[in-house]
């Protein structure tokens, strides 16, 4: 998403679209990390997954693996970057992590201007935005009442978040969710004890009426 968002900015590679001349894509939400587009580290927990596992793969081939030689892109849309702390592979913490390292994307669009939102869940991994039966998660699904997904930690996070920043930039007057976006993206009484304490979320956008939002650390309070 960091990626596709990215074709058609200013220094970037055009839209490579067969029916479109231009980037449809207006708002983005990149579950799992954002990527910096000045060399492709890629932010969230893969990032920090591989800072990791230095003994397996050199930092070159995996940024390799992830970025496939990505075309020439910038950040160019609102953005919200979510990430998990332990990712694909739920190894426990020997030490404490880089604090800021989820934050390699959030700090790119910042510098370019353009509004941005990274959070990451405490105690998730990648199968938060996955739910597939039985994979390890914070158990985002305790109750299926009504053949629908109930309750749980890290995926009405994600949900909440996710819902709240599409509906700030793609919502119309009058439309629903159009009125309270900013309200859910402040509201961090209800969701700040759900944020990473290894890992600093961040915020850095401006309300429907102009005023700027800017956090560095949601959790230690802003």
């Amino acid at each position: 998403m960091s990626i596709v968002q990215g074709y058609g900015a200013a220094g970037a590679d055009p839209w490579p679209g067969k029916l479109d001349n231009r980037n449809p894509v207006d708002v983005a939400v990149a579950w799992d990390g954002l990527i910096s587009p000045a060399d492709g580290t890629p932010g969230g927990a893969g990032g920090a997954l591989f800072d990791r596992l230095p003994e397996l793969l050199t930092r070159s081939v995996i940024d390799r693996l992830i970025t496939r030689d990505e075309p020439r892109w910038q950040p160019r849309v609102p953005t919200m970057g979510q990430s998990s702390e332990y990712g694909l592979a739920p190894l426990p913490f020997t030490a404490p992590p880089e604090p800021e390292s989820h934050k390699v994307g959030f700090k790119a669009w910042q510098l370019a201007g353009v509004p941005s939102y990274e959070l990451s869940i405490r105690g998730s991994t990648h199968y938060e935005w996955s739910q597939i039966p039985t994979f390890p998660t914070t158990s985002w699904c305790p109750s299926t009442a009504g053949g629908r997904c109930n309750g749980g930690f890290g995926r009405p996070m994600a949900e909440h978040y996710t819902l709240a920043w599409l509906d700030r930039w793609l919502k119309r007057s009058g439309e629903t969710g159009y009125a309270t976006a900013d309200a859910r993206l402040l509201d961090d009484s209800s969701w700040r004890d759900r944020s990473s304490f290894y890992y600093r979320s961040a915020r850095s956008f401006s309300t429907r009426g102009g005023v700027a939002k800017v956090c560095e650390d949601i959790r230690a309070g802003c």
